[in-house]
Protein backbone atom coordinates (compact mmCIF):
# COMPACT_ATOMS: atom_id res chain seq x y z
CA UNK A 1 0.00 0.00 0.00
CA UNK A 2 1.35 3.45 -0.57
CA UNK A 3 1.38 6.07 2.31
CA UNK A 4 -0.55 8.91 0.60
CA UNK A 5 -4.20 8.09 0.22
CA UNK A 6 -5.00 10.44 -2.79
CA UNK A 7 -2.32 8.86 -5.07
CA UNK A 8 -3.47 5.63 -4.29
CA UNK A 9 -6.93 6.38 -5.48
CA UNK A 10 -5.64 7.98 -8.44
CA UNK A 11 -3.89 4.28 -9.28
CA UNK A 12 -7.38 3.04 -8.93
CA UNK A 13 -8.86 4.93 -11.13
CA UNK A 14 -6.01 4.29 -13.76
CA UNK A 15 -6.82 0.71 -13.46
CA UNK A 16 -10.82 0.89 -13.83
CA UNK A 17 -9.61 3.21 -16.87
CA UNK A 18 -7.13 0.74 -17.87
CA UNK A 19 -10.62 -2.06 -17.82
CA UNK A 20 -13.02 -0.20 -19.57
CA UNK A 21 -10.90 0.71 -22.49
CA UNK A 22 -9.91 -2.93 -23.18
CA UNK A 23 -13.41 -4.93 -22.31
CA UNK A 24 -15.20 -5.18 -25.82
CA UNK A 25 -17.97 -7.44 -26.45
CA UNK A 26 -18.78 -8.32 -30.39
CA UNK A 27 -19.83 -11.53 -31.65
CA UNK A 28 -18.62 -12.90 -34.48
CA UNK A 29 -19.12 -16.37 -35.97
CA UNK A 30 -16.42 -18.52 -36.85
CA UNK A 31 -14.75 -18.79 -39.84
CA UNK A 32 -11.97 -21.67 -41.10
CA UNK A 33 -8.59 -21.29 -41.70
CA UNK A 34 -8.28 -19.78 -44.82
CA UNK A 35 -11.33 -17.28 -44.92
CA UNK A 36 -9.49 -16.25 -41.89
CA UNK A 37 -5.87 -15.55 -43.19
CA UNK A 38 -7.83 -14.01 -46.25
CA UNK A 39 -10.34 -11.39 -44.08
CA UNK A 40 -7.00 -10.90 -41.65
CA UNK A 41 -4.13 -10.08 -44.54
CA UNK A 42 -5.50 -8.98 -48.11
CA UNK A 43 -6.00 -5.39 -48.69
CA UNK A 44 -9.07 -3.45 -48.70
CA UNK A 45 -10.15 -0.76 -51.35
CA UNK A 46 -9.89 2.42 -50.71
CA UNK A 47 -14.00 3.12 -50.64
CA UNK A 48 -13.78 1.05 -47.78
CA UNK A 49 -10.15 2.31 -46.39
CA UNK A 50 -12.09 5.83 -46.22
CA UNK A 51 -15.24 4.73 -44.39
CA UNK A 52 -12.66 3.39 -41.69
CA UNK A 53 -10.69 6.36 -41.55
CA UNK A 54 -13.88 7.65 -41.12
CA UNK A 55 -15.13 6.10 -38.06
CA UNK A 56 -11.64 6.37 -36.59
CA UNK A 57 -11.89 10.51 -36.85
CA UNK A 58 -15.02 10.51 -35.05
CA UNK A 59 -14.03 8.16 -32.28
CA UNK A 60 -10.72 9.54 -31.87
CA UNK A 61 -11.92 13.52 -31.91
CA UNK A 62 -14.20 12.40 -29.19
CA UNK A 63 -11.69 11.90 -26.92
CA UNK A 64 -9.40 14.49 -27.60
CA UNK A 65 -9.88 17.42 -24.94
CA UNK A 66 -9.12 14.49 -22.47
CA UNK A 67 -5.45 13.80 -24.09
CA UNK A 68 -4.50 17.60 -24.82
CA UNK A 69 -5.31 18.04 -20.65
CA UNK A 70 -1.56 18.85 -19.73
CA UNK A 71 -2.91 17.96 -16.05
CA UNK A 72 -4.22 14.79 -17.25
CA UNK A 73 -1.01 13.38 -19.83
CA UNK A 74 1.44 14.81 -16.70
CA UNK A 75 -0.71 12.15 -14.58
CA UNK A 76 -0.75 9.34 -16.55
CA UNK A 77 3.25 9.64 -17.08
CA UNK A 78 3.47 10.15 -13.26
CA UNK A 79 1.69 6.85 -12.72
CA UNK A 80 3.72 4.69 -15.28
CA UNK A 81 6.96 5.75 -13.69
CA UNK A 82 5.91 4.71 -10.40
CA UNK A 83 4.22 1.72 -10.94
CA UNK A 84 7.38 0.34 -13.34
CA UNK A 85 9.28 1.35 -9.58
CA UNK A 86 7.24 -0.99 -8.04
CA UNK A 87 8.20 -3.48 -9.85
CA UNK A 88 11.45 -3.27 -9.65
CA UNK A 89 10.93 -2.77 -5.90
CA UNK A 90 9.56 -5.96 -5.64
CA UNK A 91 12.44 -7.37 -7.00
CA UNK A 92 15.39 -5.61 -5.84
CA UNK A 93 13.75 -4.15 -2.63
CA UNK A 94 17.29 -2.62 -1.56
CA UNK A 95 17.97 -0.49 -4.68
CA UNK A 96 14.54 1.28 -4.96
CA UNK A 97 14.68 4.20 -7.97
CA UNK A 98 14.22 7.68 -6.23
CA UNK A 99 10.78 8.45 -6.31
CA UNK A 100 10.60 11.97 -4.63
CA UNK A 101 8.66 13.54 -7.86
CA UNK A 102 5.69 11.85 -5.91
CA UNK A 103 6.75 12.77 -2.18
CA UNK A 104 5.66 9.44 -0.94
CA UNK A 105 6.71 6.64 0.67
CA UNK A 106 6.25 3.44 0.18
CA UNK A 107 4.90 0.55 2.75
CA UNK A 108 3.80 -3.16 3.02
CA UNK A 109 5.35 -3.69 -0.69
CA UNK A 110 6.54 -7.38 -0.72
CA UNK A 111 9.46 -8.98 -1.84
CA UNK A 112 8.59 -11.45 -4.96
CA UNK A 113 8.63 -14.94 -4.32
CA UNK A 114 10.50 -16.82 -6.57
CA UNK A 115 7.80 -19.23 -8.66
CA UNK A 116 5.35 -15.94 -8.68
CA UNK A 117 3.43 -15.10 -11.81
CA UNK A 118 3.48 -11.54 -11.14
CA UNK A 119 6.26 -9.85 -13.25
CA UNK A 120 8.19 -13.34 -13.39
CA UNK A 121 11.70 -13.79 -14.07
CA UNK A 122 10.97 -16.94 -16.75
CA UNK A 123 7.30 -17.82 -17.57
CA UNK A 124 5.79 -20.42 -19.62
CA UNK A 125 2.45 -20.57 -20.67
CA UNK A 126 0.82 -23.88 -22.95
CA UNK A 127 -2.65 -24.94 -23.67
CA UNK A 128 -5.32 -26.57 -26.39
CA UNK A 129 -7.90 -24.81 -27.67
CA UNK A 130 -11.23 -26.02 -29.19
CA UNK A 131 -11.97 -23.59 -32.34
CA UNK A 132 -15.01 -25.67 -34.22
CA UNK A 133 -15.17 -29.36 -34.28
CA UNK A 134 -12.66 -30.21 -36.89
CA UNK A 135 -10.17 -26.91 -35.92
CA UNK A 136 -8.40 -26.67 -33.17
CA UNK A 137 -5.35 -25.02 -31.63
CA UNK A 138 -2.08 -25.45 -29.86
CA UNK A 139 -0.53 -22.22 -28.36
CA UNK A 140 3.20 -21.50 -26.63
CA UNK A 141 3.76 -17.90 -24.61
CA UNK A 142 7.47 -17.34 -23.35
CA UNK A 143 8.02 -14.47 -21.62
CA UNK A 144 11.42 -13.14 -20.00
CA UNK A 145 12.09 -10.54 -17.81
CA UNK A 146 13.17 -8.47 -14.67
CA UNK A 147 11.14 -6.09 -12.84
CA UNK A 148 9.69 -3.61 -15.39
CA UNK A 149 10.87 -4.60 -18.56
CA UNK A 150 10.57 -7.89 -20.14
CA UNK A 151 9.68 -9.50 -23.32
CA UNK A 152 7.53 -12.21 -24.80
CA UNK A 153 6.94 -14.64 -27.72
CA UNK A 154 4.03 -16.43 -28.52
CA UNK A 155 2.99 -18.79 -30.97
CA UNK A 156 -0.23 -20.84 -32.03
CA UNK A 157 -1.09 -23.22 -34.42
CA UNK A 158 -4.12 -23.43 -35.73
CA UNK A 159 -4.79 -27.09 -37.47
CA UNK A 160 -8.40 -27.53 -39.73
CA UNK A 161 -8.64 -31.78 -40.18
CA UNK A 162 -11.18 -31.15 -42.96
CA UNK A 163 -8.76 -29.89 -45.35
CA UNK A 164 -5.36 -30.71 -43.46
CA UNK A 165 -4.57 -27.10 -43.07
CA UNK A 166 -2.66 -24.97 -40.71
CA UNK A 167 -2.29 -21.58 -39.87
CA UNK A 168 0.33 -20.46 -37.61
CA UNK A 169 0.17 -17.17 -35.82
CA UNK A 170 3.60 -15.29 -34.37
CA UNK A 171 3.89 -12.41 -31.70
CA UNK A 172 6.75 -10.96 -30.22
CA UNK A 173 6.35 -7.83 -27.94
CA UNK A 174 8.75 -5.59 -25.65
CA UNK A 175 7.01 -4.89 -22.22
CA UNK A 176 7.18 -2.35 -19.87
CA UNK A 177 5.77 -4.20 -16.15
CA UNK A 178 3.78 -2.40 -14.04
CA UNK A 179 2.96 -2.77 -10.71
CA UNK A 180 -0.24 -1.78 -8.57
CA UNK A 181 0.45 -2.84 -5.13
CA UNK A 182 1.30 -6.78 -4.90
CA UNK A 183 -1.12 -8.35 -6.31
CA UNK A 184 -2.29 -6.54 -9.61
CA UNK A 185 0.06 -6.09 -12.69
CA UNK A 186 -0.30 -3.98 -16.09
CA UNK A 187 1.62 -4.40 -18.61
CA UNK A 188 2.38 -2.11 -21.93
CA UNK A 189 4.16 -3.73 -24.98
CA UNK A 190 4.49 -2.81 -28.84
CA UNK A 191 6.12 -5.48 -31.15
CA UNK A 192 4.89 -7.36 -34.30
CA UNK A 193 1.99 -9.95 -35.33
CA UNK A 194 2.63 -12.13 -38.20
CA UNK A 195 0.22 -14.73 -39.74
CA UNK A 196 1.57 -17.57 -41.74
CA UNK A 197 -0.74 -19.75 -43.43
CA UNK A 198 -0.25 -20.05 -47.77
CA UNK A 199 1.79 -16.81 -47.05
CA UNK A 200 3.45 -15.03 -44.77
CA UNK A 201 2.03 -11.17 -43.68
CA UNK A 202 3.03 -9.28 -40.38
CA UNK A 203 2.53 -5.72 -39.22
CA UNK A 204 2.31 -3.67 -36.08
CA UNK A 205 1.03 -4.91 -32.61
CA UNK A 206 -0.09 -3.18 -28.94
CA UNK A 207 -0.51 -5.54 -26.19
CA UNK A 208 -1.79 -4.17 -22.14
CA UNK A 209 -2.24 -7.54 -20.07
CA UNK A 210 -4.06 -6.68 -17.10
CA UNK A 211 -3.07 -9.84 -14.45
CA UNK A 212 -5.08 -10.13 -10.84
CA UNK A 213 -3.89 -12.70 -8.56
CA UNK A 214 -5.36 -12.62 -5.71
CA UNK A 215 -2.94 -15.02 -4.00
CA UNK A 216 -0.32 -18.27 -4.79
CA UNK A 217 -2.97 -20.37 -5.84
CA UNK A 218 -5.78 -18.15 -7.75
CA UNK A 219 -5.55 -15.69 -10.23
CA UNK A 220 -7.55 -13.72 -13.12
CA UNK A 221 -5.53 -12.80 -16.25
CA UNK A 222 -7.09 -10.31 -19.86
CA UNK A 223 -4.12 -10.73 -21.94
CA UNK A 224 -5.42 -8.31 -25.27
CA UNK A 225 -4.06 -7.68 -28.31
CA UNK A 226 -4.59 -5.22 -31.16
CA UNK A 227 -2.44 -5.82 -34.38
CA UNK A 228 -3.20 -4.06 -38.22
CA UNK A 229 -1.84 -6.32 -41.12
CA UNK A 230 -1.96 -4.36 -44.44
CA UNK A 231 -4.85 -2.06 -43.50
CA UNK A 232 -6.67 -4.65 -41.68
CA UNK A 233 -7.24 -4.69 -38.02
CA UNK A 234 -6.89 -7.49 -36.27
CA UNK A 235 -7.97 -8.60 -32.21
CA UNK A 236 -6.71 -11.28 -30.30
CA UNK A 237 -8.05 -11.33 -26.32
CA UNK A 238 -7.10 -14.05 -23.70
CA UNK A 239 -9.22 -14.18 -21.00
CA UNK A 240 -7.84 -17.02 -18.24
CA UNK A 241 -8.56 -18.71 -15.11
CA UNK A 242 -4.75 -19.89 -12.89
CA UNK A 243 -5.82 -22.11 -10.21
CA UNK A 244 -2.73 -23.98 -8.84
CA UNK A 245 0.75 -23.11 -6.42
CA UNK A 246 3.39 -20.81 -6.91
CA UNK A 247 5.90 -22.44 -10.12
CA UNK A 248 2.71 -24.27 -11.78
CA UNK A 249 -0.79 -23.55 -12.47
CA UNK A 250 -3.66 -25.01 -14.30
CA UNK A 251 -5.13 -22.18 -16.87
CA UNK A 252 -8.70 -22.31 -18.10
CA UNK A 253 -10.16 -19.61 -20.58
CA UNK A 254 -11.39 -18.57 -23.41
CA UNK A 255 -9.37 -16.58 -26.63
CA UNK A 256 -11.04 -14.57 -29.02
CA UNK A 257 -9.14 -14.16 -31.70
CA UNK A 258 -11.36 -12.11 -34.64
CA UNK A 259 -10.02 -9.89 -37.79
CA UNK A 260 -12.80 -8.33 -39.76
CA UNK A 261 -15.49 -10.25 -40.53
CA UNK A 262 -13.55 -13.62 -39.70
CA UNK A 263 -12.83 -15.53 -36.55
CA UNK A 264 -11.33 -18.28 -34.59
CA UNK A 265 -12.50 -18.30 -30.96
CA UNK A 266 -12.74 -21.22 -28.27
CA UNK A 267 -12.08 -22.61 -24.89
CA UNK A 268 -8.58 -23.53 -23.87
CA UNK A 269 -6.99 -25.38 -21.11
CA UNK A 270 -3.31 -25.67 -20.45
CA UNK A 271 -0.34 -25.32 -17.46
CA UNK A 272 1.37 -22.01 -16.74
CA UNK A 273 4.79 -22.48 -15.35
CA UNK A 274 6.83 -19.74 -13.57
CA UNK A 275 10.37 -18.83 -11.76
Amino acid sequence: MIKNRSIFLKLKWIFFIFLSLTIISQQVVAGALDDFEDDATLKRNEYEKKKKDSRDYDSDSSHGECFGDNACIDLFGRVIIFCGALSWQRVKPDQLPDLSLFNDDIENIKHRKTGEFLIPFVRLDTSYQNVESDVDAFDYRVELGYGPFGIQTRQTRYREEDTSDELDIYQTHALYRMSIGNNVEIDLGLGQFAIEGNKKNSGPSFTMPIIFHYNEYMGIEFRPVWANINENNIKDYDLALLCGWRYISVRVGYRWLESENQSLNGPFIGLSTSL
